[in-house]
């Protein structure tokens, strides 16, 4: 009851948040978790993306829609990673070829590409390679009153996403059972079932004993236990509001530490 309170509340404050702003003010810069190993592009239906976990580092703007338009502040800290047919392998700045667009608010980032700009670039799969203290940046907004500064930008992708790391990365509970759900959701697709997602995804063993790993496990085997669809529907969006209200409670200790809140 607690959880569904609480899960409830995030929706109803990002409503209200972004229902505060007008629709042309700019939204929130992000910091999005890095990707030390390649993360494989999944492709269906013509498209290749991955899904990025991020918080937000600017409580006093609005929330991204499901679909804003955001750019890493530094070009080279998310790279494409080509693997030719070959055997070579390529890298190459992402924003150049990719789409990046918010997916749920601020708790989740889509990069995706046309399969046929893959294939034009001679690849036989690719990857995403996301650097530490990568930020995202929106799009200008035309007629935005309200814009983002330099002087705004260099702060929050310099200070304010180097403490955000304090979140994002490391060894603790919630980063670690975040970054888990996170594999698992890019793991959930194509053949992918509930029953071997857990290995093929993460790479740990059934009975993981790093305190991070076992609230992944078990959120995984609550979420498994609920689904009731033949598509893994049902599964994957359990795993998105466990894996999204976990970014959401280490936002909110972010943004106490912070101090930049309205």
């Amino acid at each position: 009851m607690i959880r569904a309170i609480f899960i409830s509340g995030f929706s109803v404050i990002a409503a209200s948040l972004m229902g505060m702003s007008t629709a042309a003010a700019t939204p929130q810069m992000l910091a999005v978790a890095a990707l030390e190993n390649p993360q494989n592009l999944v492709c269906e239906n013509g498209v290749c993306s991955v899904e990025l976990s991020a918080i937000c580092l600017q409580k006093n703007r609005r929330f991204p829609g499901s679909q804003s338009v955001y750019h890493p502040h530094n070009p080279d800290s998310i790279q494409l990673v080509i693997h030719a047919l070959g055997g070579n392998e390529l890298r190459l700045i992402a924003d150049d070829y990719v789409a990046i667009r918010s997916k749920r608010s601020f708790t989740a980032v889509t990069v995706r590409i046309d399969e046929s700009t893959l294939k034009s670039l001679g690849a036989k799969d690719a990857a995403i390679v996301v650097a530490e203290d990568t930020t995202l940046v929106p799009d200008p907004i035309p007629f935005d009153n309200y814009p983002h500064t330099a002087d705004e930008i260099a702060y929050t992708a310099g200070p304010l996403r180097i403490l955000a790391s304090g979140w994002l990365a490391g060894t603790g509970e919630q980063t670690v059972a975040a970054k888990l759900m996170n594999q698992m959701l890019n793991g959930l697709s194509g053949n992918a079932t509930g029953e071997n997602l857990w290995q093929t995804s993460t790479g740990l063993g059934k009975t993981p004993v790093d305190p991070g790993a076992i609230q992944a496990k078990n959120i995984l085997d609550t979420c498994i236990a609920k689904n009731t669809s033949d598509d893994n529907a049902n599964l994957r969006r359990c795993l998105e509001l466990k894996h999204d209200s976990t970014m959401y409670r280490m936002n909110l200790e972010f943004w106490d530490a912070s101090k930049t809140g309205s």
